[in-house]
């Protein structure tokens, strides 16, 4: 037997939640960010096994990219699991 929804608590006038401008200012820049994090966690599964298949085509079982910042380090296992390790590039002085 399927469940019937809850219905929606009702708004009572004059109990209307406190708002802050300063704080909603501060809030939805963050909130944003979160749903741009959020799209690129669903696209990653893909991208991933993209990168997995492109090593296997080319018979890799590791692969090095640097991307000026920082220095990936690609690592596929005989279980088709890729793994990724992300490490410093020291910057002479």
């Amino acid at each position: 037997m399927a469940r019937s929804k809850t219905k929606k608590q009702q708004e009572i006038p004059g109990a209307e939640r406190p708002t802050n401008d300063d704080i909603d200012e501060a809030i939805a820049p963050y909130v944003e960010a979160l749903y741009a994090r959020m799209e690129l966690q669903v696209q990653e599964p893909a991208l991933k096994a993209q990168v997995a298949e492109r090593m296997k085509e080319h018979k890799l079982t590791s692969y090095s990219y640097e991307d000026g910042e920082a220095r990936y380090v690609f690592t596929r296992s005989s279980s088709e699991q890729l793994k990724c390790k992300r490490a410093s590039i020291a910057v002479e002085v």
